[in-house]
């Protein structure tokens, strides 16, 4: 499934030199799904190889959420080979269609 999952209260996360694949690459979120989650904060990530992924990083934030509680990302240096999506940022995330709102992330 994905290879890094950043969770909330992730914090000063290194991912340097690796390679990965196949799978669905680095997943960020759900950004903002409970009022009081924990930031996401230094978040780095360089000189990273991804080979047959369907994503290669992707932020997810989730319908109707809060303010979604991340800073200093930095993404440096990535090689994404045969893949579908290299960056996502999906601000209308609703897994399985169980979010009890439709409104927009703010």
């Amino acid at each position: 499934d994905d290879f890094v999952s950043i969770g909330d209260g992730t914090k000063n996360l290194q991912v340097q030199n690796v390679e990965c694949g196949p799978g669905h690459g680095i997943s960020m979120g759900s950004l903002g799904r409970y009022q009081n989650e924990a930031p996401r904060v230094g978040v780095y990530m360089k000189n990273c190889t991804f080979t047959n992924m369907q994503n290669g990083v992707r932020i997810k934030l989730r319908l109707g959420s809060y303010i979604p509680p991340a800073s200093k990302l930095h993404f440096e240096g990535i090689t994404v080979n045969n893949m579908m999506n290299p960056v996502v940022l999906d601000q209308a995330y609703c897994p399985y269609n169980h979010c009890t709102t439709k409104e927009a992330s703010k």
